[in-house]
């Protein structure tokens, strides 16, 4: 089997083996994030980062980093000066050229990795554009409070931002060659059940049932970074079949999120990813350990290793080749008895 063969049977929850190993870095600042088109020379700085990290790596399986382009460019939003004015968010016209240097990314990516990889497309959630442009602005300290304030003016802008996010990942999926999207996904847990399931949740299940159409094996991530915790129940039923969620900022288990979640046939996960941590400064032994740990809890079936969200930009190349190996001594050493998904 190729990579791309061998992803598609673990995504499905087979047991092939040998576990996949994915990790990934940001490219960019968080500054950078959504200044590509005014400064084109932060695409070539993300490109780069992608060369280096194939050349050094060689993965398993690619989340292509949209760094930045990963935000709706901000000046495409009108001016806010109270919560009525979300009402003016209109959705981008589908040769805007924002979805176009998206496609070209997504392209670029294609030609790095190659065609036997799968490549997962990094896309928001609809509404945490609305969060980049205007939170903490005098007239939206929190989201919550500017719903309230104005839930019809949400809603149209959501909804805008909805029909974008699907309009990009239509387009790097099949023009761009993308094999699906790593859909990145949070609540902070500040949002009600009640509230994200009457403003947020149909447009985030239809950006989902939008991909799934073109290609069946999208990724959720439901978004730890800086130790947030997100009020899980309101994705229980979110139609993606992969799922990676910080291990170390909940109580969900591997084990219990493939429960959980109704959809799931794979996770992806086991690494903590902050500053400091085992993938970050562990030495080899201590990573090998982790990772036998780890997979003889769980097993190898619709598995793959990573981390709970992006891994620091400095973390050394050859302490992912340490987590690789380990998942090919522990295949070679382990009890010649299937581990079932379940």
């Amino acid at each position: 089997m190729n990579k791309r063969e061998w992803l598609l049977k673990v995504f499905s929850g087979e047991d092939t083996g040998r576990v996949p190993v994915g990790f990934w870095f940001h490219f960019l600042k968080g500054s950078e994030m959504s200044g590509a088109l005014q400064d084109p020379s932060l695409i070539e700085k993300n490109l780069d980062g992608h060369r280096r990290y194939n050349e050094a790596f060689h993965p398993d399986f690619v989340k292509a980093m949209s760094d930045g382009l990963f935000y709706r460019p901000l000046e495409t939003f009108p001016d806010m000066h109270c919560a009525h004015d979300l009402a003016s968010v209109r959705p981008l016209k589908r040769d805007h050229p924002y979805f176009n240097a998206c496609v070209d990314l997504a392209q670029q990516i294609r030609r790095i990795f190659g065609d036997d990889i799968l490549i997962y497309y990094n896309v928001p959630a609809p509404f945490h554009h609305v969060i980049k442009k205007y939170n903490g602005t005098t007239v939206m300290h929190t989201l919550p409070s500017c719903i309230t304030e104005d839930p019809e003016a949400f809603r149209i802008a959501n909804n805008a931002l909805v029909t974008d996010m699907i309009t990009l990942s239509e387009r790097v999926m099949t023009e761009g060659t993308m094999d699906g999207i790593y859909l990145s996904l949070h609540n902070d847990n500040v949002f009600s059940t009640e509230l994200y399931e009457e403003f947020i949740k149909d447009g985030e299940l239809a950006l989902l049932q939008a991909a799934n159409a073109i290609h069946s094996y999208n990724i959720a991530h439901i978004c730890g970074f800086a130790g947030r915790v997100n009020n899980f129940d309101v994705y229980k039923d979110y139609p993606a079949a992969v799922f990676n969620w910080s291990l170390h900022t909940t109580h969900l288990s591997i084990q219990e999120g493939k429960q959980f979640f109704d959809s799931c046939t794979c996770v992806i996960g086991g690494f903590d990813q902050i500053p400091g941590s085992l993938i970050h400064k562990g030495s080899r032994e201590e990573i090998r350990r982790f990772v036998f740990d780890l997979l003889n809890v769980n097993g190898s079936a619709g598995f793959v290793l990573g981390a709970d969200c992006t891994i620091p930009s400095d973390t050394p190349a050859e302490h992912l080749i340490w987590a690789r190996e380990a998942c090919r001594e522990w295949e070679e050493r382990r009890p010649r008895t299937a581990f079932q998904f379940k």
